[in-house]
């Protein structure tokens, strides 16, 4: 279920839009966003998360970027040896079939 159908749910399920002073559908939908939407700005490597989550690495050394993920020991990606000095999250698939 993708974040537009979570909202979609929330909305049709009936909840007051105000009740006693709290604005119950708004919180609901606050809710069910994620913790943190992380920037879309270069972050030092050393704050990236290590859960074989897809990243976006940069080598500030040789200047490239690529997609990588941490395989519990290392940096991975298929086409290049890795020294990542910074990271940002990958963009959504623009694909509607896929997360």
């Amino acid at each position: 279920m993708d974040m537009r159908d979570k909202i979609a749910q929330i909305v049709s399920s009936g909840a007051k839009w105000r009740d006693k002073g709290e604005f119950v559908l708004a919180d609901a939908i606050i809710a069910a966003l994620p913790d943190k939407i992380a920037p879309l700005e270069w972050q030092p490597i050393a704050t990236a998360k290590k859960d074989r989550t897809g990243i976006l690495v940069y080598d500030e050394d040789n200047e490239w970027q690529a997609k990588a993920w941490w395989d519990g020991d290392a940096w991975v990606c298929p086409h290049a040896v890795l020294s990542p000095t910074h990271w940002m999250p990958c963009l959504p698939d623009p694909r509607p079939d896929k997360d």
